[in-house]
């Protein structure tokens, strides 16, 4: 049984069991809050590097990792996929045990990886996508810290 059946990949990465987008939380309206206006675009420019990495910062998440170490934290591996017509953001999260794992989509599948970077390189141009096309390339931005357990309160996601 899955341990976050309604998460996406961010919510999923955050330990919560939400559909979230990065920067919606207490429904801020970030950049990239919305990913759908990224229909159309088909290469990762440096504003939208930062504008994701931002999004999260909105929502809680750091770059400094001296933050949440150990139990009061998890480390968080930060992609941007380029499918055919638009772009979509991706996370891992690293578990205790010193491993890593992800969820593809809300629908998708919990699963275990080793290692973030050669896991996300392996989704390249597999089977279609919840966006209806493959994924072609991926942009790795870095890794970020989020508390755990991540704070939540009435006005910030609901599912």
């Amino acid at each position: 049984m899955a341990r976050f059946p309604k998460a996406n990949c961010y919510g999923y990465a955050l330990g919560l069991d939400y559909n979230v987008s990065p920067g919606t939380r207490g429904g801020a309206d970030c950049e990239v809050s919305n990913w759908s206006n990224m229909k159309g675009v088909k290469r990762v420019t440096d504003k939208h590097r930062r504008a994701l990495l931002a999004a999260c910062e909105h929502d809680g998440l750091t770059r400094k990792s001296t933050l949440y170490v150990g139990d009061k934290g998890v480390k968080i591996a930060v992609f941007i996929h380029i499918y055919d017509d638009c772009l979509d953001y991706h996370f891992y999260r690293q578990e205790p045990d010193g491993g890593w794992s992800h969820k593809l989509g809300a629908s998708g599948l919990e699963q275990e990886v080793h290692e973030p970077k050669t896991a996300d390189a392996a989704l390249i141009d597999l089977g279609i996508s919840e966006h209806g096309t493959k994924i072609r390339r991926e942009a790795f931005l870095g890794f970020l810290w989020a508390p755990q357990p991540f704070p939540v309160t009435g006005d910030d996601w609901s599912d």
